[in-house]
């Protein structure tokens, strides 16, 4: 399996989710990132792909769900619905089908996207010749012992979630580590926040500015130092986003 993260991030629009994304894919060397609930124009995903350090991306008309992937796999659309993207990835060794879910919260289109899950393993043969992972926000839990907090889940509910998964024979894998990280997570943050992306953001704030002197020159007059000397503190405020 390669390596890989889906992040329901509920906005990606700001420098430090993205720098601290861009750090997990360094550390964990991914091949696949799927990012949902962006919420940012979807003119914004170029960048963001450069930014991440990763060469290729999907992302679906309602642009909820955003997908990138890094050489040397391929991934190729093979179906998509309004609650999923289904794509079928290459490498030199393997091959498999690869699902990102975004579930609705709304009980009855759930129950939609699980016949459509079940119809597709009809449609297309390849779902159960080859290994297929799903992996995604469903929106519901299999037992109360998932959920913390907040109202009961209803019996009906977990019912119809966990028969598609024994219809489509799913094997849910094994969990590592601290199941409820949430707190942990706040806590990395604030450390992750203070010592490395304060160093960076300083970085980034110095050569934007030095940016922003340069084309004031190049506005007022051009020549060709002031053109070599914006394309140079262009770089390098793109490697150090890169880095970051």
């Amino acid at each position: 399996m390669i390596p890989s993260i889906i992040w329901n991030c509920r906005g990606i629009g700001n420098l430090e989710t993205q720098f601290y994304i861009a750090s997990l894919i360094r550390q964990y060397r991914l091949g696949i990132v799927g990012l949902i609930e962006p919420m940012i124009s979807s003119d914004r995903i170029q960048p963001l792909l450069k930014r991440l350090g990763m060469d290729h991306f999907h992302s679906k008309p309602t642009n909820h769900t955003w997908l990138f992937w890094t050489r040397p796999y391929s991934m190729e659309l093979l179906v998509e619905g309004s609650q999923h993207i289904t794509m079928t990835v290459r490498d030199l060794t393997q091959e498999f089908t690869f699902s990102v879910i975004y579930a609705s919260h709304r009980s009855e289109e759930r129950e939609t996207l699980w016949a459509d899950l079940a119809q597709y393993v009809r449609d297309y043969p390849t779902l159960v010749e080859s290994p297929w992972y799903l992996a995604g926000d469903f929106n519901y839990v299999r037992n109360t012992s998932e959920r913390q907090g907040g109202r009961i889940p209803r019996a009906r509910n977990m019912e119809t979630f966990n028969d598609c998964i024994f219809r489509l024979a799913l094997i849910e894998p094994p969990t590592s580590g601290e199941v409820w990280t949430l707190r942990n997570l706040k806590l990395h943050l604030k450390w992750w926040n203070r010592h490395i992306y304060g160093n960076v953001h300083t970085q980034v704030d110095v050569l934007q500015k030095e940016l922003a002197e340069v084309e004031r020159l190049l506005q007022a007059r051009y020549s060709d130092a002031a053109w070599e000397r914006r394309s140079r503190v262009s770089d390098q405020l793109d490697e150090v986003v890169r880095r970051q």
